[in-house]
C-alpha cells in the first residue's frame, strides 16, 4: 500500500514536473500553460454529381439570407433526384430534410426528406480528411422552371442543434456539365504533369542549379511534337465524349520561340511576369506551370461549380500542395476557376477564363535575416495585409487566411488565428468561409475581426462577426464581442469588409454592417444605431478605418451635405454649400475629396448613373479643414481623375448668359501626400529560378535575428454573454452586383459600369434576383430573331423608344399592352409591371460587341442612333439588322458603320434577361 501511494505521488511530481518544463519551454515562464487555439469539428457536406463528389458545403448552425450567397449550384435533370453525402459525425437519429426556396430564400418550393442508401466508407479517395461518409439521397415532387437557379438548403436536424447546409439548384433538359468537370481535372493534371517532367529533365541534366526553363521547353519539343496527333480536347463531334487531355499549348503561350509552345500569333499577348502565385490566360506557359519549384498535390480537388448554364460552367478546384527543395517544405492554398463553354461549331470545349490563386503557408523558415525581413514567398495578392506597431518591431500579418504576429524584441512568432505551422502541413484544403480584418496593433495588444462563418470554437457554424484582442506577452486570444448576423461572407465583404474600428480608451466597438453603422459598448453589450439608413455603397472609407465619409442621400444626386467622421480623434464634421449639390469622390491620400455643383449642372447618364459639372473642387482634412480648392470663372469640371500625386480634370467653358458649354483645356492640380514614417514595406523579389517572392521587409533600425521560437496561441475560455444582433437585409434590388470567380467583387447602381469592370477584371455581373446579366462567353458567329415576335411602327421620333421597349417584351414571352408600356417610360420598370420572369437592364455604355452578346443569346436589344431608337435582331461578322419603328422596315448595315452610329449617341443600349 505504502509502495503504491509512493508511485503515485512520484507520477504527480513527474507529471508536474513535465508540464512546468513545458511551460517554461514553449512560454518561457508565462503565467499560464500553453494550449493550442480550437481547431473546426464540423464536417463538410459534399453532392454527387455522376456518381462523384463535387461541391464542399460548409454547415451553418443559423439560417443565412441567401441573397448574394453564390457558393454552388447543381443542375438536375427530368428525374430530379439529389445525392448528398454527410459524414459519419451526424447523428445515425438524425433527420435529414430539404428545402428547395426562391433564389434569396424568403419564398418557400417545396421541402421534403432525404433517405438514407449506404455507407460509401472511403469509397471516395479524393474527399480530405479522415471522416467516412454516407449517401442520402431525395426525390423532389415539384417541375423546377427551366434554367431558373433556387436555393437548396440540407438540414441535418439532431436532438441538440441543426446544422445547415446552403447550395443552389437549377433545372436543365441537357447539360454538358460532366464534360466540363472532366476536362478541369484533366486541365490541372496537365499543370503537375507538366512541373514533374520539366523538374525531372532538369534535375536530370543538373539544369535545377542554373536553371534555364527556356532550354529545357526545347527540348521537350520533338516528344511534344509526336504526342500532338493524340492531344485532342475533341476526338468526336461530341466533345464532352472526347476529352482525352487538356492541351496546356492550346490555352497559353511561351515568349520563346524555341518552345513547343511557343505561338507567334499570340506572343504578343503573352505576360511573363515570373509569378506563377496569380496566373491568367495571358500568363506564361513557364509561369502557368510553376517552373523551377516542384510541386506535388496533397490531395486530388473536389470540383465546385460556382455557376452553371447547359453549355457553360465556372469550375472552382481548391487544395494544398506542398515542395519540398533543399530539405525546406513549404505548403501552399490553391485555389484554381476554369470559366468554360461548349463551341458548338467547333465542337469542343473552350477555356474563356481562367485564374489561379497560390498563398504560401507560413513556418519559420519565413524568417529571414539576411534580407531583414519575413518572407512570404508566393502570393496571389500582392498587397498582403499587415499592420506594424509604432516602433515596426512587431507586425501581424495574414498568410493563407491565418493571422501570424511576428515579435523581433522576443524573437517569437504565433499563429494567432487560423492554422499553425504544424496544422498546415496537415491540412488538404485551404482555409474558407471567413475573412480577417486588422484593426490595430501597439506594444500590448493587437485587435482585429473576423467576419463571415466562424470556423472554430464554441461558435463553429455561425455566422457574425467577433472582435477580438490577442494579448502579445501572454500570448492569449479573447473574444470581446460578438455581433451575430444572418448574412452571408460575401453580403458582409461590401460592408463589414470596408470598415470596422474599435476604440480602446472607450471601449466601443463601431461596425458598419448593411446600411447601419453600429456604436456597442464592449463592457455593457448595449448597442446603437450611430447612423441609421447609410447608403454604404456610396461611403468612402480611409485605408486605415479610422475615417468615414459619407452622402446624406442615396440618391447621389440629391446630396446636400457629407459628413466625415474621424472615429480615432472622436471628431464629426458635416460640408456643404449653398444652393449645391455635394459629391463624395473619394480619398487622396489621407484627406478627402468632394465636388460641389448647382442643381442646374446635376443630372444622369445614359445608364441612369450621376452627372455633375463640378464649379469647384474641395480636398479637405479629416476634421474639414481646407487644404486645397480648384475653382475658375466659367469653368466647369466633368470629370475627376486623381493618379498617384496629380489630380486630373476635364473641364468645360459655360457661357452664363446662354448656357451653353464647351469644351475647355484639362488642367491638373499637384499635391504633396502626408509622409508616412519609415516603417515595414512590401517587396516583390524575384528568386534564382525567376519566381517572384513577396516580403515584409523592417526598416533598418528594426533587426531581424534567427534563432525564433513559435509559441502557441492559449484561447480565453470567456466568451461574449452580451451578443449583439444584427437583423438585416443588405441586398439593394435595384444594384448590381460584381462577382469575380472566387467571390463578390463589389457593386454598382449601373448595370453598364458594371459589365464594363467584368470586361476588364474578368468575373460576371448579377442581379438580388440570382439573373446573370452579363458574362464572358462565346458568341456565336451569327443569329437572328427576326420573325420570333410582331414588329410594332410607330409615326414619331418620340415614340421609337416605346415601340421598342414593347417588341423587347413581346420577345421575353410578355403579353404586354403598348399603351401601358408608351405610359411607363421606363425600360426597366416595364418588365417589373408584368412580374415577367424576364428582367429589363439598361446597358448602357458597354461596347456594341458586349450589347450583340445579349443577342446571341436570343435576346434583342434596343439602341439608340441619331435617327431615334431601333431594336437590332439579327448580326454576323461583317453587318447589323435592325428594325426601324419609324420606317417600319429591317436595316442591313455594316456592323462597323452601326458602331460609330452608336457610339455618336453616347452607346445607349437596352435589352433584357431571364
Amino acid at each position: 500500500m505504502l509502495r503504491r501511494l509512493i508511485g503515485v505521488l512520484l507520477f504527480t511530481l513527474i507529471f508536474v514536473a513535465s508540464t512546468l518544463s513545458f511551460n517554461f519551454i514553449q512560454n518561457r515562464g508565462r503565467t499560464t500553460r500553453a494550449v493550442e487555439g480550437f481547431n473546426p469539428t464540423m464536417d463538410k457536406a459534399y453532392l454527387l454529381y455522376d456518381g462523384e463528389p463535387v461541391n464542399s458545403m460548409l454547415g451553418y448552425t443559423n439560417t443565412i439570407d441567401t441573397g448574394l450567397y453564390r457558393d454552388s449550384i447543381i443542375p438536375i435533370d427530368s428525374a430530379r433526384q439529389i445525392n448528398v453525402l454527410l459524414s459519419n459525425s451526424v447523428d445515425k437519429n438524425s433527420e435529414i430534410r430539404y428545402e428547395i426556396r426562391s433564389f434569396d430564400g424568403t419564398n418557400l418550393v417545396e421541402e421534403g426528406d432525404f433517405r438514407f442508401v449506404s455507407d460509401v466508407k472511403d469509397k471516395y479517395k479524393n474527399i480530405p480528411g479522415d471522416a467516412f461518409y454516407s449517401n442520402y439521397q431525395a426525390d423532389l415532387r415539384m417541375n423546377l422552371a427551366e434554367g431558373t437557379e433556387y436555393s437548396l438548403v440540407i438540414k441535418v436536424i439532431g436532438e441538440s442543434k441543426t446544422i445547415n447546409f446552403y447550395t443552389r439548384v437549377v433545372y436543365f433538359k441537357e447539360c454538358r456539365l460532366s464534360g466540363f468537370i472532366a476536362y478541369s481535372k484533366r486541365f490541372t493534371d496537365a499543370v503537375y504533369d507538366a512541373n514533374k517532367e520539366i523538374m525531372d529533365l532538369a534535375s536530370s541534366t543538373n539544369a535545377i542549379t542554373t536553371f534555364n526553363v527556356s532550354g529545357v521547353l526545347a527540348d521537350l519539343a520533338k516528344a511534344k511534337e509526336e504526342e500532338q496527333s493524340e492531344r485532342q480536347i475533341a476526338t468526336t463531334t461530341d466533345a464532352m465524349a472526347g476529352v482525352s487531355e487538356a492541351d496546356l499549348s492550346k490555352v497559353f503561350g511561351s515568349l520563346d520561340a524555341s518552345s513547343s509552345v511557343y505561338n507567334a500569333e499570340t506572343a504578343a499577348n503573352v505576360n511573363a511576369s515570373g509569378n506563377p502565385a496569380y496566373v491568367t490566360l495571358n500568363s506564361s506557359y513557364e509561369d502557368v506551370i510553376i517552373s523551377g519549384l516542384r510541386m506535388e498535390r496533397l490531395s486530388d480537388p473536389v470540383p465546385k461549380i460556382k455557376e452553371v448554364t447547359d453549355t457553360s460552367a465556372l469550375i472552382e478546384l481548391r487544395y494544398k500542395t506542398i515542395s519540398d527543395e533543399n530539405d525546406v517544405v513549404k505548403t501552399y492554398a490553391v485555389s484554381e476557376y476554369l470559366s468554360l463553354d461548349y463551341d458548338n461549331g467547333a465542337a469542343a470545349i473552350k477555356v474563356t477564363d481562367y485564374q489561379r490563386f497560390i498563398h504560401q503557408d507560413f513556418n519559420s523558415d519565413g524568417i529571414d535575416p539576411v534580407s531583414n525581413s519575413l518572407k512570404l514567398g508566393l502570393m496571389a495578392d500582392a498587397n498582403p495585409k499587415f499592420i506594424a506597431n509604432e516602433n515596426s518591431k512587431k507586425l501581424a500579418f495574414v498568410a493563407d487566411n491565418s493571422l501570424w504576429i511576428y515579435n523581433s524584441i522576443d524573437k517569437t512568432y504565433s499563429s494567432v488565428y487560423g492554422t499553425s505551422s504544424d496544422e498546415a502541413e496537415k491540412e488538404r484544403t485551404p482555409q474558407e468561409g471567413y475573412d480577417i480584418k486588422l484593426l490595430s496593433l501597439d506594444d500590448e495588444t493587437l485587435d482585429f475581426v473576423v467576419f463571415g462563418r466562424i470556423n472554430e470554437g464554441p461558435r463553429e457554424g455561425s455566422t457574425g462577426v467577433i472582435l477580438y484582442e490577442y494579448n502579445i506577452a501572454e500570448t492569449t486570444l479573447r473574444e470581446l464581442k460578438f455581433v451575430s448576423s444572418n448574412l452571408c461572407l460575401d453580403e458582409m465583404e461590401l460592408t463589414v469588409g470596408r470598415l470596422a474600428f474599435y476604440d480602446k480608451q472607450e471601449r466601443v466597438f463601431y461596425l458598419l454592417i448593411g446600411e447601419t453603422m453600429l456604436s456597442i459598448d464592449v463592457f455593457s453589450g448595449k448597442s446603437t444605431e450611430r447612423i441609421e439608413s447609410l447608403p454604404s455603397g456610396h461611403a468612402a472609407v480611409s485605408e486605415d478605418m479610422k475615417v468615414l465619409a459619407y452622402p446624406d442621400s442615396a440618391d447621389l444626386t440629391k446630396t446636400k451635405e457629407i459628413t466625415i467622421i474621424d472615429f480615432e480623434n472622436r471628431t464629426e464634421k458635416v460640408m456643404k454649400e449653398a444652393d449645391h449639390r455635394l459629391q463624395l469622390i473619394g480619398f487622396v491620400g489621407n484627406d478627402i475629396m468632394y465636388g460641389t455643383a448647382k442643381s442646374d449642372y446635376v443630372s444622369r447618364e445614359k445608364d441612369g448613373s450621376p452627372k455633375f459639372l463640378y464649379d469647384a473642387i474641395y480636398i479637405v482634412r479629416r476634421n474639414g479643414s481646407l487644404v486645397k480648392k480648384y475653382e475658375r470663372e466659367g469653368i466647369l469640371i466633368s470629370k475627376v481623375v486623381h493618379k498617384n500625386r496629380t489630380i486630373y480634370l476635364t473641364r468645360k467653358y459655360v457661357n452664363e448668359e446662354t448656357g451653353e458649354i464647351t469644351d475647355a483645356p484639362d488642367d491638373y492640380i499637384t499635391f504633396k501626400p502626408t509622409e508616412a514614417s519609415e516603417t515595414v514595406t512590401v517587396q516583390s523579389i524575384k528568386n534564382e529560378v525567376g519566381n517572384k517572392e513577396l516580403y515584409l521587409r523592417f526598416p533598418l533600425r528594426v533587426y531581424v535575428r534567427s534563432g525564433n521560437e513559435e509559441l502557441f496561441t492559449k484561447v480565453s475560455s470567456a466568451t461574449d454573454t452580451a451578443e449583439v444582433k444584427y437583423e438585416g437585409d443588405i441586398v439593394d434590388k435595384t444594384a448590381s452586383y460584381i462577382y469575380g470567380p472566387s467571390g463578390i467583387r463589389g457593386s454598382s447602381d449601373s448595370v453598364g459600369k458594371a459589365i464594363n469592370d467584368v470586361y476588364q477584371n474578368g468575373g460576371f455581373v448579377v442581379d438580388a434576383f440570382g439573373a446573370t446579366m452579363y458574362r464572358d462567353k462565346i458568341i456565336r458567329p451569327y443569329l437572328t430573331v427576326a420573325g420570333t415576335f410582331n414588329y410594332k411602327a410607330v409615326d414619331s421620333v418620340e415614340d421609337s423608344f416605346a415601340a421598342c421597349n414593347y417588341m423587347c417584351l413581346l420577345a421575353a414571352g410578355v403579353n404586354a399592352d403598348y399603351d401601358e408600356v408608351r405610359t411607363t417610360g421606363d425600360f426597366v420598370k416595364s418588365f417589373e409591371m408584368y412580374n415577367s420572369t424576364a428582367r429589363g437592364i439598361n446597358i448602357s455604355g458597354v461596347k456594341l460587341d458586349t450589347a450583340v452578346g445579349y443577342l446571341s443569346d436570343g435576346s434583342p436589344f434596343v439602341a439608340k442612333i441619331p435617327d431615334g431608337y431601333v431594336l437590332v435582331v439579327s448580326y454576323n461578322d461583317d453587318f447589323i439588322r435592325y428594325y426601324d419603328p419609324m420606317e417600319d422596315k429591317e436595316v442591313r448595315l455594316q456592323r462597323y458603320a452601326f458602331q460609330l452610329r452608336c457610339e455618336d449617341q453616347g452607346n445607349e443600349f437596352f435589352t433584357y434577361v431571364k
